[in-house]
């Protein structure tokens, strides 16, 4: 191979290699440019179910039998899912609970939201107080932070502070009487009265124990058959929370 044929094969090696990046660099702009309209489509969707939140309250303080709040309250879901745990990673806990209803399709509908059902495998939780509305999945934001709220729209990350390690690593000091007290030790005599008298003390609390959980099992199977007569369309709302979870 002469050396034409050398600089020929290097300047197409060349060539190919920046189409390539080239390429690359198309495809990422692109699935960058959909990532961030699939944000803001999702911020849109909070803020329209925000409106709409501040629509239905209006109407509900005019006459609050016919306009009544769309959603089902998340205390009359509360035996079917722990959802205190899951609003208590939303900073909501106590009383708050009783101020927000999971909207399921027919409250979307009612509310003029109907191009949100299907759409999101998320619920969305809503507050008639404060207007705050939570999508359950929640979704990135530009800035790669995980976002619930229609509030945190606009987060920001949180500036870490620097500890210094002097202040880390402070440990109590232990006083050399301390560490040199003499450990009593037991007769195996002692030890053999000891056991027994424990066993013996620890028998009526394990009966007492044993009586406690049938007793506990047979309330289970009561609320479980209870359960089992519940509306369907809460189980749908419940799955929909648990999947937030993951």
């Amino acid at each position: 191979m002469n050396k034409d044929s050398l600089k020929r094969a290097s300047k197409f090696f060349i060539i190919i290699c920046a189409i390539i990046a080239v390429v690359v660099f198309i495809v990422i702009y692109i699935m960058n440019i959909v990532k961030k309209e699939k944000i803001k489509e999702m911020q849109a969707d909070l803020l329209l179910v925000q409106a709409k939140v501040e629509i239905v309250k209006g109407k509900n303080n005019v006459n609050k039998d016919e306009n009544p709040l769309r959603g089902l309250q998340i205390s009359k879901i509360g035996e079917k899912v722990n959802i205190k745990a899951i609003m208590e990673k939303h900073g909501i806990t106590g009383d708050d609970l009783a101020k927000y209803y999971v909207l399921r399709d027919s409250d979307l509908a009612v509310m003029e939201l109907g191009e949100l059902i299907g759409k999101n495998k998320g619920a969305y939780i809503v507050n008639y107080d404060n207007y705050e509305v939570i999508y359950t999945l929640g979704y990135t934001n530009t800035k790669g932070l995980t976002c619930y709220k229609v509030s945190e729209i606009n987060k920001e990350p949180e500036i870490q502070k620097v500890i210094p390690a002097s202040s880390s690593t402070t440990e109590e000091a232990v006083t050399p009487a301390e560490t040199t007290t003499p450990v009593e030790t037991a007769t195996p005599a002692e030890a053999t009265t000891t056991d027994n008298a424990t066993q013996t003390s620890a028998t009526p609390e394990n009966q007492a124990s044993a009586a406690e959980t049938t007793t506990n099992q047979e309330a289970t199977v009561d609320t479980t058959i209870e359960n089992e007569n519940t509306d369907e369309q809460i189980m749908v709302i419940v799955n929909r929370i648990k999947n937030k979870t993951k």
